[in-house]
């Protein structure tokens, strides 16, 4: 879908930038994808799995390809949902963003501390899992299904994982 196309006025989206980010939407996008490998990160080192080998990323300039395959089904949800919801929602505004001698576009740090917040917001928000009967926060889900990850890998049993699908 057109990112772009899901953004209210002032907002304009055209295209991903990144290394720096261009525009609000994308220093956002950035920063929530930041946040989002870190804590996928930590989940998965927590399950004593190694970042650095993944599936469908491959390790390359200190990347850590498994990481990147985790977080991909909750960046959607989890980030640009979040982009989305600060930006239509006016919880940010155009003043929130400067241009710097390093940047294009980054937050003040006001604005900074307050996306940290609404991210952990959303991580601490609980919803049920398809295929599960209690509802669990984003945070506590990541760490599950990185155990199940570690489950499968040494069971040698694909089925004891299955990415996040929401309900």
């Amino acid at each position: 879908g057109d990112f772009g196309a899901l953004l209210k006025e002032p907002w304009v989206f055209d295209g991903r930038s990144r290394r720096p980010p261009q525009d609000p939407p994308n220093a956002l996008l950035s920063l929530g994808y930041t946040f989002l490998l870190v804590r996928c990160q930590a989940a998965l080192q927590i399950a004593g799995l190694d970042v650095d080998l993944g599936f469908f990323h491959t390790a390359h300039h200190g990347q850590p390809a498994l990481t990147l395959d985790f977080m991909e089904p909750f960046r959607p949800l989890l980030v640009d949902g979040l982009v989305l919801q600060t930006l239509n929602g006016g919880l940010l505004s155009e003043g929130d963003f400067v241009a710097s001698a390093k940047r294009p576009c980054e937050l003040t740090p006001t604005a900074f501390k307050t996306f940290i917040r609404l991210f952990e917001e959303r991580l601490a928000t609980e919803f049920t899992p398809l295929g599960r009967s209690a509802p669990v926060t984003y945070s506590d889900y990541l760490l599950i299904l990185a155990e199940e990850l570690r489950t499968a890998f040494r069971q040698r049993d694909p089925l004891q994982y299955a990415p996040h699908i929401r309900r």
